[in-house]
């Protein structure tokens, strides 16, 4: 019975921008929300996702109901993407895809006629069964020349679908290796057309399910090679969504097999792990303190009946030093420090934060007992603003007055008087300056004349409008010193 809307319901999804109209027995989406949806849908094929999509964009599932989803799977099954969308707020789709013709898909050899139109040809699904799933469909419409979304998604979503479930009945398992494995313990029944294992392999195959179905089959001494494509899609799948509900029940075999199997186990146990520890070494950089801790007293709590796993040749598996694994569990406190630096830093962080303005480490140490009423040092408190990136933007060096006072220092010349101006002769020590002379209207005029330091009689004097350098050379021009003279300015 169709989904029946009530006049509130009719209100509140009106007010909706991904609905198009509503009335009492239909609800018709935009089409671009319906192109959303099937992009999110295709990702994961699940009625989940559809309700995901539903509610992150405000929908109430409930209210829908189960119909109005269903359908909308339905569709996307049956026409794939949305074509041919127009509403008022979206406009023309930009989605629409015009289809291959059955005449042109006849011509290219994939497809072939059938009382229900067109399928894909057997040469075609022969090489999807041998290929799938490590090639896609669509990389092998692809390697003919044709466009997947021209093809159209409901043809490949069929053909996904039989290769998942292991649909071909033409493929057959070969009369040896129906001899070979007719009293194998882990098989329950193997024929040309049907194979079957038991419970128990699902069970004890479980824990490697990381592996390929090659590799689990032949860690029970069963040759993938011997069965059919869709057999181990068939098994793989099965294994996927095991539950464990099997009785327990012990495999009845001898001894030798079973020791065979053991062995085998044992290694594909071994890979297994060494992956896991490859795994835990790449991520170790990236652990918080905490993660650490709890890894290393895994580490301590794990069985080393064998040597094989010590502690030592686990910690050098993970990327662990010997002396760190020790210190952090010795340690209680492992991991607080860097909790309370979170802690410390959001007090920083009120401060800098106060009124808007920026702060260094002199304000933040003055201004946090008055705001937190906690007190820190300078020195965690710029430690804390390093190690969270949150340095105090300053003024930035001026590059032409760092390299004037370079100049300055080193061009300075010794001070050979030290102040002792009349210890000398008359004439040896000349003294200068310039002096300002205002006059007029804002004018100025300037007077450098030179001096001498024991007789205290001005040598020579001179004027000029520019207090530049050819003044001081003028002044200069104007001299008779001695040789050995000293020219103090």
């Amino acid at each position: 019975m169709p989904k029946r809307f009530t006049n509130e319901e009719i209100e509140l999804l009106s007010k909706s921008p991904y609905v198009k109209d509503i009335k009492q027995d239909r609800l018709t989406l935009t089409h671009e929300f319906r192109c959303i949806l099937y992009d999110e849908w295709i990702k994961r094929p699940s009625t989940f996702q559809i309700r995901e999509t539903l509610k992150s964009f405000g929908f109430d599932c409930s209210m829908l109901g189960k119909i109005i989803i269903n359908n909308i799977i339905i569709n996307f099954k049956r026409y794939g993407r949305p074509t041919n969308g127009k509403n008022k707020v979206f406009g023309q789709s930009l989605y629409s895809v015009e289809l291959y013709d059955n005449s042109f898909l006849i011509d290219s050899r994939v497809f072939v006629k059938s009382r229900k139109g067109i399928n894909f040809s057997s040469d075609f699904i022969d090489k999807a069964f041998k290929e799938y799933p490590s090639v896609s469909i669509e990389s092998l419409l692809e390697s003919y020349g044709l466009d997947p979304n021209k093809v159209g998604y409901h043809r490949i979503y069929e053909l996904k679908r039989k290769l998942e479930d292991g649909e071909k009945p033409k493929e057959k398992i070969s009369a040896d290796a129906v001899e070979k494995y007719s009293g194998h313990p882990y098989i329950k029944r193997c024929t040309a057309t049907h194979f079957t294992l038991k419970k128990q392999f699902y069970d004890e195959a479980i824990i490697f399910i990381s592996y390929s179905i090659d590799e689990i089959l032949g860690i029970f001494e069963i040759d993938g090679s011997d069965l059919p494509i869709r057999v181990r899609n068939k098994i793989k799948k099965q294994l996927i969504s095991w539950n464990g509900d099997s009785d327990n029940m012990m495999i009845e075999c001898d001894q030798e097999f079973r020791c065979r199997i053991q062995h085998n186990r044992m290694r594909a146990l071994e890979k297994l792990s060494m992956m896991h520890f490859e795994r835990i070494r790449k991520i170790l950089p990236s652990l918080s303190p905490e993660q650490k801790k709890a890894l290393c007293i895994w580490i301590r709590d794990l069985p080393h009946d064998r040597y094989d796993y010590s502690i030592r040749s686990i910690l050098k598996r993970v990327g662990i030093s010997k002396s760190s694994y020790y210190s952090i569990l010795s340690d209680d406190n492992y991991g607080m420090k860097e909790r309370q630096d979170e802690i410390d830093f959001e007090y920083i962080k009120k401060v800098m934060d106060y009124k808007g303005f920026r702060k260094g480490t002199r304000t933040i140490y003055m201004m946090l007992p008055d705001i937190c009423g906690v007190h820190f040092g300078r020195n965690k408190i710029l430690r804390l603003m390093r190690k969270y990136n949150c340095i105090c933007a300053i003024r930035r060096e001026r590059t032409e007055l760092k390299t004037n006072r370079e100049n300055l220092k080193s061009n300075r010349k010794p001070n050979l008087l030290k102040r002792r101006f009349r210890l000398a002769r008359p004439g040896e020590i000349l003294l200068t300056d310039v002096s300002y002379l205002k006059y007029g209207l804002n004018r100025t005029e300037y007077l450098s004349c030179v001096k001498d330091a024991v007789s205290g009689r001005v040598v020579s004097h001179i004027t000029s409008s520019g207090n530049d350098l050819n003044l001081a050379m003028d002044t200069v021009d104007t001299l008779d010193p001695a040789e050995d003279a000293i020219f103090h300015s």
